[in-house]
């Protein structure tokens, strides 16, 4: 799957994007966890991925990082700085969602009772 990233920005970089995201926040599956929290993951993701596009920017997309893990991070961004041009952070985080303030469910999947939360929604909200 590593390949996979680096197949996909190339295919990107020949339709004209001039900056690539690589999103390594997924997969976010149950039981297997976040890429972006294998530091050898991303940074044979990140130098690969750089590797096919040359001198096109890539940003990486990571997700949240506990204080816990702040050595972690710290680690990774060492890691991938010769590749990458900027981090981009979290753009949701799980939070319990309710269609009303009687807090019904918004969400119907038992198996599924938290979503992502967009910060721009929240932005507005306040």
């Amino acid at each position: 799957y590593i390949k996979d990233f680096a197949d996909t920005a190339v295919m990107a970089k020949s339709a004209g994007a001039e900056i690539i995201e690589i999103n390594l926040s997924c997969p976010n599956v149950k039981g297997e966890g976040m890429v972006c929290y294998s530091k050898s993951h991303v940074e044979k993701i990140c130098k690969r991925t750089k590797l096919a596009i040359g001198d096109t920017k890539l940003i990486a997309k990571i997700g949240y990082f506990k204080d816990s893990q702040n050595r972690l991070l710290e680690d990774i961004l060492v890691s991938v700085d010769p590749y990458i041009s900027a981090i981009c952070a979290i753009n949701s985080f799980p939070a319990k969602i309710y269609k009303d303030s009687k807090k019904s469910p918004a969400f119907f999947f038992f198996f599924r009772l938290k979503s992502g939360c967009r910060v721009d929604y929240i932005k507005c909200a306040v």
